[in-house]
């Protein structure tokens, strides 16, 4: 049997030069990605509360490129909390609906852009040594504008009216977040996830028909004080403030003042209509997009169940 040769491989420059590019290329690889590892017990404490991020989004690439990630402008951009940092802010989307008890009927909260800043979570305050370990962090979300929700509903059971609801944030929405977690390996329960958000809210009344006829209200129709909407979202449906999931609640509509069409007052008629409590509300929150770790951008409009 003939014996087969092989080609020997002469170890040219050039061929040595790439050799040593490639091997450096590596160590450099392992080593950013050693930096970027969670530091210390405050990496595991914030990876508990926000959960593990979600793979990137981006679309892959070839051999060799770097996937770009779009990130929504003014994400991130948004006033502080005390002792927060770039590092913890971020973006997400929302979609919802929202209840008119009264006329029973809802309007859709769509596509709503919310910035988040997130502080680390600490253990709460008052609890036993050892074991499950309960986790307290703060968090304060901010409209990046007003958004409009538009529904058709029947007055009185019988006359179609169109409007559009403008609603905007008064204050700075604010959120507290509680997680179950182990010491000294905190990472390893997501069995307990609860978040509550507050909300002062008011809401602007316009482009009004009634059966299909405009009907002028008045550029300043709108609530006489801000109104408060509770929202809550538990594990497993609501997974983490990264990750996102639904958040139920309920407003309790107040009643509308500055309403007029050609010398009427249309306060009572609105404040009847609508204005009152257990307008139920369900929103649905988005993966948070962190500029500054762009591994979960960009933000995902979510699918509104429901």
């Amino acid at each position: 049997m003939a014996r087969v040769r092989f080609p020997r491989l002469a170890l040219t420059p050039a061929l040595a030069l790439g050799a040593a590019v490639t091997l450096a290329l590596a160590a450099f690889t392992l080593s950013a990605a050693w930096s970027r590892r969670p530091a210390g017990l405050e990496g595991a404490l914030r990876a508990v509360l926000l959960g593990q991020q979600s793979r990137q989004r981006g679309r892959p690439g070839r051999v060799g490129q770097v996937a770009k990630v779009r990130i929504p402008k003014g994400c991130g951009r948004m006033p502080l909390l005390p002792g927060s940092g770039p590092a913890n802010v971020g973006c997400a989307y929302a979609d919802g609906y929202a209840d008119a008890a009264k006329l029973g009927a809802a309007v859709a909260l769509r596509s709503v852009f919310l910035n988040l800043d997130v502080l680390n979570p600490q253990p709460c305050p008052n609890q036993a040594v050892g074991g499950t370990v309960l986790f307290c962090a703060e968090a304060s979300a901010q409209l990046m504008k007003p958004f409009r929700a538009a529904g058709t509903f029947l007055a009185f059971g019988f006359v179609p009216i169109s409007a559009v609801l403008t609603i905007k944030a008064v204050r700075p929405i604010h959120v507290e977040i509680n997680n179950a977690g182990y010491i000294p390996n905190p990472v390893g329960n997501q069995d307990i996830y609860k978040l509550v958000a507050v909300a002062f809210l008011s809401g602007q009344v316009s482009d009004v028909r009634v059966n299909g006829v405009p009907l002028q209200v008045g550029p300043s129709c709108q609530t006489v004080r801000p109104f408060k909407l509770i929202l809550r979202g538990t594990s497993p449906e609501y997974q983490s403030i990264v990750l996102g999931g639904p958040l139920y609640g309920e407003a309790a509509l107040t009643p509308f003042t500055g309403c007029v069409a050609s010398g009427d007052d249309l306060d009572p008629l609105l404040t009847a209509s609508v204005s009152g409590p257990r307008n139920f509300t369900l929103v649905e929150q988005g993966n948070l997009c962190v500029p500054r770790t762009p591994g979960n951008c960009p933000p995902q409009v979510p699918v509104l169940r429901r």
